[in-house]
């Protein structure tokens, strides 16, 4: 009996011990699997990059399908780093056709360790990878706060691919991907549009007009507009309705923002919005635009209170771009001068809101807006671009293109007298040439489920007289621009 109760008491412990350990490694596996952290950048000047191929290192994480994606915008912090990386970006233009270039716009607190490397997943179901140092491709330092807008890359070739040439997936780890592994963002690969324009309008937050917004949206598509591409950040249910509906066309890309510190997540408001870490994280919105938009020939990056109404002949911002190319196709951007259109000069009328302005005047250099072409683009920001090597910015001559610009004046714009402006340019005549089609389009709407404001739903239905149909009015494509340098 002595020994069956031995026996019997083995065996209860050995049990019990079994259990122990399998808790012990589901609460490891749990630890090892959390994905948040933070980091920061490096310089990239040409090095070679050192690779480890998917032959020599397997992964242990297993099959990444079985974890949660971390959408775009969302941003990873790496472990044991001060760094976000929001997304992952296939340079469609880098040099090296034997290179693959992933570019990473990313947040660094700039005085803290900044290596890291990427992990490029073969596929979602294979647990290889390919281990590649990450560099520091820019840097902005024009204002120092906690938190700095930048881009990291990593570069690998193709024959490290095993025959892959569109890696879908990068993880990332602050030394190698054999420990403290990220959760994987997924890499975009822009698609070539010839012939075609894209907008890139930031981040919206808070409450946008939904007139103002519905005007806007039909009013880019005449002008030739193929995509817009908008980031959000805690913005208010009547303007989400617009987006959503415009999103759901596909001619808007709509992606939630959601920079962040590592304790709370940045929500934007009308208080916090213009405060320089903001534009620090709006800053990187636009430099994720230069490469998520690289397919398309070029590229403006302007708010929902801007319009560019081209002159006649031409209809289209698209065909002023290519015209003026033509003079010289060694140009990365062309600088549109903004004309300042305050609320105090609107002419409140039974019309549609941007046509209720007549008079505006010039306000450049400030909020100076730029087309520009991410083929011959190096860095572009919200006020500036900086041509590759080789390349130049020009001016859009001021009788080609009209460059609408619908808010207050700024106390602080040196050179402008806000309290004693003066008009300097006639908004009747350019924008009118579009008021019918605008009208028309809008016609076509549901604006019942758009718009609030039932005033201005009944005006567009019934109340509004559009003028005449000028789609006749072809752009003439062999009309000669002449260029002025920046």
């Amino acid at each position: 009996m002595a020994r069956l109760f031995v026996h019997a008491s083995t065996l209860r412990i050995t049990l019990l011990l079994l259990s122990a350990v399998t808790l012990v490694y589901l609460i490891f596996y749990l630890v090892w699997d959390d994905s948040v952290s933070c980091e920061h950048p490096r310089s990239h000047a040409g090095h070679e990059h050192s690779v480890k191929s998917w032959q020599e290192v397997e992964l242990s994480q297993g099959d990444f399908m079985d974890q949660h994606h971390v959408p775009a915008g969302m941003g990873i912090w790496l472990k044991d780093r001060n760094i976000q990386i929001i997304s992952a970006i296939h340079d469609l233009h880098h040099p090296k056709q034997s290179e693959i270039r992933i570019v990473l716009p990313s947040f660094l607190q700039h005085s803290s360790q900044r290596e890291f490397v990427c992990c490029f997943h073969l596929s979602a179901k294979s647990d290889k990878y390919i281990e590649v140092p990450a560099g520091l491709d820019f840097i902005d330092l024009r204002f120092i706060v906690d938190i700095q807008n930048a881009a990291f890359d990593c570069v690998l070739k193709h024959s490290e691919t095993a025959g892959d040439h569109r890696i879908k997936f990068v993880s990332f780890a602050p030394r190698t991907c054999q420990e403290d592994l990220s959760l994987p963002l997924t890499v975009v690969y822009p698609v070539r549009r010839s012939w075609e324009f894209a907008v890139c309008t930031k981040v919206a937050y808070a409450r946008l007009e939904p007139v103002r917004l519905v005007e806007w949206f039909e009013y880019m598509r005449l002008i030739g507009a193929s995509k817009i591409v908008t980031f959000h950040n805690n913005l208010h249910s009547d303007s989400r309705r617009v987006f959503d509906f415009y999103a759901a066309t596909g001619f808007l890309e709509l992606i939630e923002y959601r920079p962040q510190t590592q304790k709370s997540r940045i929500l934007y408001k009308e208080k916090n919005s213009q405060t320089n870490g903001a534009r620090q994280e709006k800053t990187l919105v636009v430099r994720d635009c230069q490469y998520r938009l690289g397919g398309y020939d070029f590229v403006i990056t302007i708010d929902f209170d801007e319009l560019p109404v081209p002159a006649r002949p031409y209809r289209t911002l698209n065909s002023i771009i290519q015209n003026l190319l033509r003079n010289n196709s060694k140009a990365a951007a062309f600088r549109m001068d903004p004309i300042l259109l305050p609320p105090e000069w609107q002419k409140p009328a039974q019309d549609l809101y941007h046509w209720q302005f007549s008079m505006g005047t010039y306000i450049a250099p400030h909020c100076v807006k730029w087309a520009y072409l991410p083929a011959h683009t190096w860095l572009a920001t919200t006020h500036d671009v900086t041509p590759k090597e080789g390349y130049s910015n020009y001016v859009i001559p001021h009788d080609v293109l009209y460059f609408l610009h619908f808010r207050s004046c700024k106390a602080d714009w040196q050179g402008v007298h806000c309290k004693n402006l003066t008009h300097t340019f006639h908004n009747e005549v350019m924008l009118k040439r579009f008021h019918g089609d605008v009208v028309r389009n809008l016609r076509k709407l549901p604006l019942e489920n758009l718009i609030p404001d039932k005033e201005y739903v009944q005006l567009v239905r019934a109340g509004v007289k559009p003028g005449p149909n000028t789609d006749h009015l072809d752009d003439d494509p062999f009309v000669g621009l002449l260029l002025t340098d920046q």
